[in-house]
């Protein structure tokens, strides 16, 4: 038991650092503590913690500032060529989320069913454009991601 706790108070806590030296007394007989801070008369009897200086906050675009060990830098090009021949297949390689790909790959099907009646041929066009942007993206941006400048 702590010289300066009470019987009533129960088992006191083990505080690391300086302690809490008792100033005067209480009407029950217990002892009134003064503050450790820096702040005088805050009457807190817990040391606070300031810090100087904040440590540097990477920018949330920023990415890793050399390449991630095994990561090989994807070719924009090629993933607009695969966009342009096979609608959805960029994204679907370099995504996490599949939904993109998987609606490209089947508008381009739903495009072939609808070039029996002629307007297949500008979904077709449409999609195909659309993946070829969305792979040069998707490559662009898992390069930034795995440290390569493009």
């Amino acid at each position: 038991m702590n010289m300066y706790s009470h019987p009533q108070d129960g088992p006191q806590p083990v505080q690391d650092g300086p302690q809490p030296v008792p100033t005067r007394h209480l009407n029950d007989g217990r002892p009134s503590y003064s503050s450790t801070n820096a702040e005088v008369g805050s009457g807190s009897a817990v040391p606070t913690v300031r810090r100087l200086a904040e440590p540097p906050k990477p920018e949330p675009g920023q990415g890793p500032s050399s390449p991630a060990p095994g990561a090989i830098a994807k070719n924009e090009a090629l993933y607009v060529i695969l966009g342009l021949l096979i609608p959805g297949l960029p994204a679907l390689l370099l995504k996490e989320d599949k939904v993109t790909g998987g609606i490209q790959l089947g508008l381009w099907v739903l495009s072939w069913i609808l070039a029996f009646f002629l307007i297949g041929f500008f979904v077709w066009i449409g999609v195909a454009i659309w993946s070829a942007i969305d792979g040069y993206q998707a490559a662009n941006l898992w390069n930034r991601r795995h440290g390569f400048i493009t």
